[in-house]
């Protein structure tokens, strides 16, 4: 690993994540970022040694080349000595050619030689070896960055999670405190699959301690009072509700009933589909409908018709045990 590859590395690794972090103390994070600047230093080191091995190096080489410029320069006025020489005494050709002068490198230069071999073998040893722990380091600290990420993003999804269930708890306590109420819509779509000979014939009961149950009721028999005048007739079933929860255990919400006491010329089981298909037509318009029940504490009809009975909400913490016939 070159030392601008070393260095990249280690910058990348310490400033990429740490925007994204806190700069909360962190022993763990402290601990690995020293552990990178350690093999950082030695990466450091190791690259110093290789340097200084090379000058060391080359100042042996520019010794070896200073000994032979001299060199050539002694060779050179040698032969000039030897041609005025030769002008005044004769001297064969092969006495002419000069011995080659062999000079002997200084100890310290051999020493300055082997002292910068040996730095460059160690430091690019250490390059090597401490670059890879270097490498290793850096991989540890952005695994360990991924993972405090990664547990920020769990953490803040846990708390967007809580956050959505607390709102949607407030919306349904919200929703379940608020007061009931049909709506025109709902009336027109009531009257769209009742008739209006059906919705003049259903009577519509509640008790008279519960406001919210009582004005609810006020807006069914109002629906069912607008149907039976569009098509010219008017309410048979009374809007009288003449029950009362005093001494009864209550029935939370909305029901259909059906008389199965009395004998009237249709039968009970037929009683009983008809308050099912009311039911089914009341739940079809956006009407919450707890069941059907021939209990005779709410149960009121007549012969051919069931009746609605509009008890009071049932509380958030009460148990949907309570009261269910």
């Amino acid at each position: 690993m070159t030392p601008l590859i070393a260095t990249t590395i280690s910058l990348w690794s310490r400033y990429s994540l740490a925007l994204s972090l806190s700069s909360i103390a962190d022993p763990v994070r402290d601990k690995l970022d020293a552990l990178v600047r350690h093999f950082s230093h030695l990466v450091a080191v190791s690259t110093l040694a290789v340097a200084l091995g090379v000058i060391m190096e080359g100042i042996e080489l520019v010794h070896a080349f200073v000994e032979w410029r001299k060199r050539k320069r002694r060779e050179k006025r040698g032969r000039i000595q030897l041609e005025e020489l030769r002008q005044i005494v004769p001297i064969s050709e092969d006495k002419r050619k000069l011995p080659k002068s062999h000079s002997e490198e200084p100890p310290w230069a051999k020493l300055v030689l082997r002292v910068g071999l040996i730095l460059v073998v160690v430091g690019v040893v250490g390059e090597w070896r401490c670059g890879a722990e270097l490498e290793d380091a850096h991989n540890a600290v952005h695994e360990y960055d991924l993972g405090k990420i990664t547990e920020a993003d769990r953490k803040a999804g846990d708390a967007i999670e809580k956050a959505a269930k607390a709102d949607l708890a407030r919306v349904q306590l919200e929703a379940s405190m608020a007061w009931r109420r049909m709506s025109e819509e709902q009336g027109r779509k009531l009257c769209s699959v009742l008739g209006p000979k059906r919705a003049r014939a259903i009577p519509v009961m509640t008790g008279i301690e519960d406001l919210e149950a009582w004005w609810y009721a006020q807006s069914i028999i109002a629906a069912l009072d607008r149907c039976a005048k569009s098509g010219g007739l008017s309410r048979a079933a009374s809007g009288y509700m003449p029950h009362w929860f005093v001494n009864t255990p209550p029935f939370f919400g909305v029901w259909t009933t059906f008389d199965a006491a009395n004998k009237f010329t249709v039968s009970v089981e037929q009683r009983k589909l008809d308050a099912e298909n009311l039911r089914r037509k009341l739940v079809s318009v956006g009407v919450t409908v707890v069941g059907t029940t021939s209990e005779g504490a709410i149960a009121i009809g007549g012969p051919t018709s069931p009746s609605i009975f509009v008890g009071p909400r049932r509380p958030p913490d009460m148990p949907t045990t309570v009261r269910t016939p």
